[in-house]
């Protein structure tokens, strides 16, 4: 029976996997939004809320951010139970459901904002950080 126990308890993703592997993925598509604002020559923004993150493009004939309709998968659903707390080089950017624009900025340029986003599920926390110039890294916080 433990032996059996033991193997059942190994399957179950722990807490701090299930956050690296958020941020992980994160940062995946932060890359990937980055290389597209560039390779398309259009600006991107990145809109954090409490429930997801949404990719989004400027339309300057609208003047306005929508979302980035090319690639869906670039947006994505929080996990149930993950918290995301965001902090740009301008600010202190809070996560709610009402920003009417993005917190972080990817400009065709190659330039992007300087952000740090802390993801967070009981005692595992992680951290996705932007330097600026579109290099991504994640790693534990101790």
């Amino acid at each position: 029976m433990g032996t059996v126990l033991g193997f059942a308890l190994l399957a179950l993703p722990n807490q701090d996997t299930a956050v690296r592997d958020e941020a992980r993925r994160f940062a995946q598509n932060m890359q990937s939004a980055h290389d597209a604002a560039q390779s398309l020559n259009r600006e991107f923004g990145v809109f954090i809320n409490r429930e997801e993150y949404v990719v989004t493009v400027y339309l300057p004939t609208e003047r306005k951010w929508v979302a980035y309709e090319d690639d869906k998968s670039l947006s994505q659903s929080w996990r149930s139970g993950i918290t995301a707390t965001l902090t740009t080089d301008n600010n202190d950017a809070s996560v709610t459901n009402d920003t009417p624009q993005p917190q972080i900025l990817l400009s065709s340029s190659g330039e992007a904002d300087v952000y740090q986003l802390t993801l967070s599920k009981d005692n595992s926390r992680w951290q996705v950080r932007g330097d600026g110039f579109g290099r991504v890294t994640v790693e534990p916080v101790p």
